[in-house]
């Protein structure tokens, strides 16, 4: 049986051409946690952890899964990655709880868990998604263009649409007229005929929901997303408890026992788990089946690399209970040139899951020289151990 004989976090910032704005902040640059593994016999898998928020979560993360890692090394690969998941969960659950981050260990382990399974699939020379569907898995996964607006939103829909996407979402919750001229511009550029979802993160109560849900109805919105805060149960029991004119979505910000009672509880129509954040594929396997049966839509909410995109097109191609994967509309732009191309062709809103061994593609060697020409600077992360380093990636 092989075993873990090294890894590698890599914690990169990605300059923007142009900020990325959402209704509670700004991202300046994007933030990107990877995890490389190699076993004994040379093979290697990538996971991915969540970092966008806080400016500092970066730091925060890459020490968490420096640490999380660092204590399997030289132990024999489990046939199951729940295995490893569970140990470090019973081992470091109660710290976490007096420390306060128990969510920044699920994303550590989010991160080992897509690496394990890549890693499984590559030492059996079977795509991710083959392994995970045991068999055949779905040939194409629908998408839909995601991250559009507060600007140049008639523009950016065009460009989705002429891309090949037939459905896209909108961010929101940046004042109501704002908002409606943005619903306007969208649906003018889509047409009739092309699905538009809204993002409002977290972005209203719920009296403002329901006064300003009309608009969400008259440009016929297929779902609002997180328009409550992701804390406010009782807000998203009584909305859904109603007869809502709209489809509510939500899910990356609910964990463990939250993410069960949205749910079987009907918080939400549609459920948004991410593999990088929620406990990786095999936490997030486990809600889509439980959702299936709860008869709730399950689109994967995707906002990182490719690395954790393309987890999320294989779990989607294995899973016939999910019926969307996110897709960043500038993703091609902010990551292509690490990621092979083909990562990013859209054909009449869905991609075809790669069949490579495990995600089918992966960062390209010497990943930062690849993200941009110039390393500015690589800054040894306090406390963190060789292996973790932050690399600002910038242009000169």
């Amino acid at each position: 049986m092989a075993r873990l004989r090294d890894y590698r976090v890599w914690p990169l910032r990605v300059p923007l051409v142009a900020s990325i704005d959402m209704s509670f902040g700004r991202l300046g640059t994007r933030p990107c946690l990877l995890l490389q593994l190699e076993d004994s016999d040379g093979c290697t898998g990538f996971g991915e952890a969540w970092v966008n928020f806080p400016s500092w979560s970066l730091v925060e993360r890459a020490v968490t899964l420096d640490r999380v890692v660092q204590r399997f090394v030289g132990r024999t690969l489990p046939p199951d990655p729940q295995a490893w998941i569970d140990e470090v969960e019973a081992g470091l659950s109660i710290q976490a709880l007096q420390s306060g981050t128990t969510i920044p260990l699920r994303h550590a382990v989010s991160a080992l868990d897509i690496a394990l399974w890549d890693l499984a699939a590559r030492q059996r020379s079977r795509s991710l998604a083959s392994l995970l569907a045991g068999g055949a898995p779905r040939d194409r996964v629908a998408v839909y263009a995601s991250g559009l607006g507060p600007r140049d939103v008639a523009a950016e829909t065009t460009a989705a649409v002429a891309a090949g996407h037939v459905a896209v979402k909108l961010r929101v919750g940046f004042g109501r007229d704002i908002d409606r001229a943005n619903l306007a511009a969208a649906r003018d550029a889509a047409g009739w005929d092309r699905a538009i979802m809204v993002d409002a993160n977290q972005a209203f109560g719920p009296k403002t929901f329901r006064d300003i849900e009309g608009d969400f109805v008259r440009a016929a919105v297929a779902w609002v997303e997180e328009p409550l805060r992701a804390d406010d149960r009782e807000g998203y029991r009584q909305l859904g408890s109603r007869r809502v004119r709209t489809r509510l979505a939500g899910g990356e910000n609910w964990y463990g026992a939250d993410l069960s009672a949205a749910i079987e509880e009907g918080w939400v129509q549609v459920i948004q788990p991410d593999v990088t954040k929620a406990g990786g594929i095999s936490a997030v396997r486990t809600a889509i089946r439980l959702a299936a049966r709860a008869g709730r839509t399950v689109a994967l909410h995707v906002f990182g690399s490719p690395v954790g995109w393309l987890a999320s097109v294989a779990l989607a191609a294995a899973e016939p209970g999910v019926s969307w994967v996110e897709m960043e509309a500038q993703g091609a732009a902010v990551w292509g040139c690490g990621f092979p191309q083909g990562c990013f062709d859209v054909v009449q809103g869905t991609v075809a899951p790669p069949v490579g061994p495990g995600l089918g593609a992966r960062p390209q060697p010497r990943l930062a020289d690849l993200l941009a020409r110039e390393l500015r600077a690589v800054v040894r992360l306090p406390e963190a151990g060789a292996r973790a380093e932050a690399m600002e990636i910038g242009q000169g």
